[in-house]
């Protein structure tokens, strides 16, 4: 929470969360028509269908690389976590209970009947689903930050592959054996794409090992366009499936290998904007339902519709979610650094 800001790994927030509004709205983009334009629908949507997984490898790599050290540290990483990830959460998931209330209902008379609901397992159906993902891992995070600390590039492989048999697993045996898999690892499902943040850092320690895991992810999207091309089961095809993990984690190590060098303002630019990434995915949904609502597509050919989108839904959604955050969210970050401080 108090390290210095890296802007590469900002300007790699900057991209997943335009990935995710891409996502979010590639159903105003048609799927079928020529040969050409459905390869590249199936290209363009496994790309930003990353999105992701790049939040939860960056989450993992920065949450687990430090332990906590001293037992009075316990109660400033809960509540930063709970004042800065928890609370906004909740404020933004009471939002989108009173907008879906009222678009179902014409009113706000029964709201209070569903936020409670809505808040404990309702919305993850929509984009809240990675926050109840996010936010358990985040709260294990400083214990199993002392085991990833000394964790050997053989062990994080291990721990990996276990994680990845798992979900393969998981992936396979309705297609495989017609029945469902219920063995438990509590390391897999999303899980392991927080792991996976830190455990990159293990066993990427040179080019060669670079070069081994892009070429890896090369052929996993390869077998993944097959897949959607060829295939009838796309079960898992953008979550567990092996093959998207391996993808996932291959444009991960890409963006992170960047070498662009940008001068010292637009650096600030960028961490600027990566800073707001998480409240700009906490309400892009809500901007999104309102941009389509009130801008429908009334002539424009699709993809530029689609493109015009998601700039329209990024800009949006920083304007209001920074406004919501100098009013509401930042004074009261301020208490509790204050509160924080008091206790050391």
């Amino acid at each position: 929470m108090g390290q210095k800001r890296d802007y590469k790994y900002e300007l790699i927030r900057i991209i997943a969360i335009i990935f995710v509004i891409g996502t979010h709205s590639l159903s105003l983009v048609p799927t079928t028509g020529s040969t050409a334009r459905e390869l590249t629908y199936r290209i363009i949507s496994t790309l930003i269908f990353t999105a992701v997984p790049l939040f939860f490898f960056m989450s993992g790599k920065f949450a687990l690389q430090k332990p906590i050290s001293d037992d009075n540290q316990y109660f400033p990483y809960y509540l930063k976590k709970t004042v800065s990830i928890i609370f906004p959460t909740i404020v933004y998931m009471i939002i989108y209970s009173a907008y879906l209330q009222h678009e179902t209902t014409g009113s706000l008379n029964e709201l209070k009947s569903r936020i409670i609901p809505d808040i404990l397992g309702n919305h993850s159906g929509l984009h809240f689903w990675y926050i109840y993902v996010l936010i358990g891992n985040l709260f294990i995070a400083p214990f199993m930050a002392k085991v990833f600390t000394d964790i050997s590039k053989k062990g994080a492989l291990i721990f990996m592959g276990i994680g990845l048999l798992h979900n393969t697993l998981l992936a396979y045996s309705p297609y495989l054996f017609n029945s469902s898999y219920n063995w438990v690892y509590p390391f897999a499902m999303w899980s392991i794409y927080f792991y996976i943040g830190i455990c990159v850092e293990k066993f990427i320690t040179g080019e060669k090992e670079k070069k081994i895991f892009i070429l890896i992810g090369l052929i996993s999207f390869i077998i993944i366009i097959l897949k959607k091309t060829f295939f009838s089961y796309q079960a898992y095809i953008h979550d567990s499936m092996p093959s998207f993990t391996l993808f996932s984690m291959a444009v991960y190590i890409t963006l992170k290998s960047m070498d662009i060098q940008f001068s010292e303002k637009a650096q600030k630019v960028i961490i600027f904007l990566g800073k707001q990434t998480f409240s700009i995915f906490l309400i892009h949904f809500l901007c999104l339902w309102l941009f389509v609502k009130f801008f429908p597509n009334t002539g424009l050919q699709a993809d530029l519709y689609w493109i015009i989108c998601i700039i329209s839904v990024f800009i949006i959604s920083f304007v209001l979610s920074y406004i919501l955050d100098l009013i509401l969210f930042k004074p009261i970050q301020k208490l509790s650094n204050k509160l924080i401080s008091k206790k050391e």
